[in-house]
């Protein structure tokens, strides 16, 4: 009687271990899940708060050549996230950063509202694509008189 009765409360062990282990299974999976899910949205927010901030930097750095007059030129660097797939002044008075994210493509746009902006070979009406690769980029930006100033990369 003995080996039946221990028979049965290790097969009641193993049943109650087995619903342990699947509840906890249940529970990590979705788990997993959200918090991959969470990562990439945190991933696209951070890759958009790099792009104001460089797009900003270059904006105001414009403004103040132009504000100088002609002549007038500086030298800034930028670290352009991974996932920035194309750099492009589009009619000459918008700065475009298109780049990829979880839900397909974006664009940041940054507008020139007091001067045209050029990429310092000719006209950028409809548009002239930058060289700007992810990583790091120095760019000169100089005034070229006439309200016009001239983004190019350097190096």
């Amino acid at each position: 009687m003995n080996t039946r009765l221990s028979r049965v409360r290790k097969g009641q062990s193993a049943v109650e271990f087995l619903s342990i282990i699947s509840i906890a299974l249940l529970m990590i999976i979705p788990a997993s899940y959200l918090f991959i899910n969470q990562t990439r949205l945190t991933g696209d927010e951070i890759t958009s708060g790099q792009l104001d901030q460089i797009g900003n930097a270059i904006r105001d750095k414009a403004e103040e050549m132009y504000i100088l007059g002609q002549g007038s030129w500086t030298t800034i660097t930028i670290n352009l996230p991974d996932s920035v797939r194309e750099t492009y002044i589009a009619g000459e008075e918008d700065l475009v950063f298109s780049y990829d994210t979880r839900r397909g493509r974006a664009q940041a746009v940054f507008f020139m509202d007091r001067f045209s902006i050029t990429d310092g070979t000719g006209n950028c009406d409809p548009e002239c694509y930058l060289d700007l690769t992810p990583g790091v980029n120095e760019i000169r930006i100089s005034s070229q008189g006439a309200g016009v100033v001239s983004i190019r990369k350097i190096n």
